[in-house]
């Protein structure tokens, strides 16, 4: 099964919509039940409709590092700015500094902000991911317990 979540409804301040494809072997009708729970969604539907508040593009890396030409803007009291990786972090669900690792010849605290953004904009936000997550935990669970109730009855 497949389905297209978009970030907007889970509490992330941006559109970014994903294709999630889903499988369990056998009864193709688990994963339907992980990416179509009617209960779950229909609340974060609701809510992100009603309370939604744009404050970002979709945030992008560029091919070669870096944050793109339109990488969101932030005001302060100096005048405007770019945002910042820890600020791209906590856009995407990330804790702060989750993309401050050491690559290639670069030490922890010299790791290149372009490689930053690169890795934040080419990553999924991190509430889908949880509710994904918690789904597939849901429906395997009822499997098990579906599995665990026909021994009783053989």
């Amino acid at each position: 099964a497949y389905r297209v979540l978009d970030s907007q409804y889970f509490g992330v301040p941006q559109r970014r919509r994903r294709v999630f494809v889903c499988g369990f072997r056998g009864d193709w009708r688990n994963a339907t039940k992980v990416l179509f729970d009617s209960g779950s969604l229909s609340k974060l539907v609701k809510t992100g409709c009603s309370r939604r508040l744009e404050i970002t593009r979709t945030l992008k890396g560029t091919t070669t590092g870096g944050r793109g030409d339109d990488a969101p803007l932030v005001l302060t009291q100096d005048g405007i700015r770019f945002a910042t990786p820890i600020e791209w972090e906590r856009l995407q669900g990330f804790s702060a500094n989750y993309t401050l690792v050491p690559f290639e010849n670069y030490s922890l605290m010299d790791c290149p902000e372009r490689l930053r953004y690169k890795a934040i904009g080419n990553s999924m936000s991190v509430p889908v991911i949880a509710w994904l997550g918690e789904r597939i935990q849901a429906v395997h669970n009822e499997m098990i317990f579906r599995f665990s109730e026909s021994l009783y009855y053989v």
